[in-house]
This record gives structure tokens, sequence and C-alpha cells, in this order.
């Protein structure tokens, strides 16, 4: 079946050749009639000839086909989704965006094993976050590209801000902490507050403070670590060790100046009775 669906693409991508060629075969007006008693004494290479010219174009195709790389084929789609995508980002035309969506659903049916195509098939469809169905293809789209590449951070990244949009906050969280756990590079803000954000809408406090207890245990130095310890401590009116999180960033100079500053910053809005 894969075999078909590649050839399907290959020859729509070719349809141009395929239209000119078949122009060219067509007989000139102004050659002979054939009678019907000339056409009982052709041979069967002319009848062939004459009944049917298109198949014989067709099996030399099918012959070139066999020894065609389809990866250079399907690149050519995924570079044609690309410009189509970028377009429609300059411009917002519906179509540029539909175009892109042809081109790079093209590439996955000629190469269903190409992550990076899978990946950006998703990216597209997470692009339209006022749809449930492109937020559950994009969900699919993601989950496929970890199947063929389990260490994509990437895909784990968007799948996690996906399934986040859906509501489907635990399975969210699940996402950002596989990333955390497996790149320590990723413990900051992007990653943390998110994930913050999860446990609070989730309705996984507890949960989540005790994560975040015990990863800051591997990661004692991260400010944003700590300042969101601090947020989701505040929200379960533990209050004083909201604080002690905040004067620990500030007091040893964890993090950057900026992170400090926001560690101040929010330390003074509670003491004022601010929201978390």
């Amino acid at each position: 079946m894969l075999i078909y669906n590649r050839l399907f693409f290959v020859l729509l991508f070719l349809s141009a050749t395929i239209t000119s060629v078949g122009a060219a075969e067509k007989p000139s007006p102004t050659s002979s009639a054939i009678t019907p008693a000339q056409k009982y004494t052709r041979t069967s290479q002319e009848k062939q000839k004459i009944t049917s010219p298109l198949p014989a174009f067709l099996l030399k195709m099918h012959s070139d086909l066999a020894t065609q790389d389809y990866h250079t084929i399907a690149a050519q789609m995924f570079h044609h989704a690309v410009q189509d995508y970028e377009r429609w980002l300059k411009q917002g035309q519906p179509e540029d965006f539909h175009n892109a969506l042809f081109h790079i659903n093209s590439s996955i049916e000629i190469t269903p094993d190409a992550s990076e195509y899978l990946f950006f098939q998703g990216m597209l469809y997470a692009s339209l976050k006022a749809s449930p169905a492109s937020l559950t293809q994009a969900t699919d789209s993601f989950l496929s590209v970890l199947e063929l590449q389990p260490d994509h951070r990437q895909a784990r990244f968007a799948l996690a801000q996906v399934l986040q949009e859906q509501g489907k906050f635990r399975l969210a969280a699940e996402q950002y902490q596989l990333l955390l756990e497996a790149y320590p590079e990723m413990v900051t803000g992007l990653v943390l507050a998110p994930l913050g954000f999860c446990y609070l809408a989730g309705d996984y406090l507890e949960f989540g403070l005790d994560y975040l207890k015990n990863l800051s245990h591997k990661h004692p130095k991260s400010a944003p670590l700590r300042t969101t310890l601090a947020i989701l401590l505040q929200n379960n009116n533990r209050n004083s060790e909201a604080d002690k999180e905040l004067k620990q960033i500030q007091h040893e100079k964890l993090g950057t100046k900026s992170e400090q500053e926001y560690a101040r910053l929010l330390q003074t809005r509670w003491q004022m009775g601010g929201k978390p």
C-alpha cells in the first residue's frame, strides 16, 4: 500500500510532465486516417501503439520510479511547505496555510518515518489553537515523532504545550517532568512556569509540591525552581515557607539579576497582601 501512496504523490508532483507527454503522443490532425480494413492488417506492435500509447509511458515512468529517490521528492514537498507557512505568517492568507498542510502531508505520505516532517506537521496544527480538532491532530503528530525519536526534546515540549492547551494538565505536567529529568539544562522558567500552572489549574498542588521539593535537592542553585516552588507554597497557604524560598534566592544571589529582582518584587507583593 505504501508504494502506491508514494506513486500517487509522485505522479501528482509530476503531473505537468505527464500532461505534456500525453499531448505529445496525440496524433497529428493531418495524419492519414485508418480504414476498418487497414487496422486489421497492422502488426500487433502497431496496434498497441495506435490503441494505447499512454500505458507504455506509464510503464516507463514506473520503471524510472523504481530507482527514484523518494526522499528527494519528499524534501522538495517539505521545502514548499515551509515556504507556504512563512508566507502565511506574513500575509495571513488561508490558502497559504492549506498549501503548507498539503505539502507536508504529501512529504509524510512519501516518507512516513521522517520525524522532522511529522514535527513540522504538528507545529502547523498546533498553530490553530482555537480548533480542538487541530490540537488533537497536533498531539498525534508529536506522539508519532516521539515514537520514532524519544529524545526529540522540541517535540516533547510542544506536546506538553498542546496538552496544556486542551486542558489535559496532568498529562502535560508529565511531559514537562520528563524534560526536566532528562535534560538538566531545561530546569528553567520556560519549563517550570507552565509546569507550575498545570499543577495549580489541574488541582495537583500537593503532588506538585512534592515533586518540586525533590527536584530542588538535585538543583539547589536554580532560581526559577525555587520561585515556582514558592508560588505553589503560597497557593497552599504556607506563606512562611514561600517567603523562605524567595529570601534564599536573594541572599545567595541565585540565578540572574532579573530573577533575583523578580523574587524581591514577589516577596514585597505578598507582604502587602497581593495574590501569588
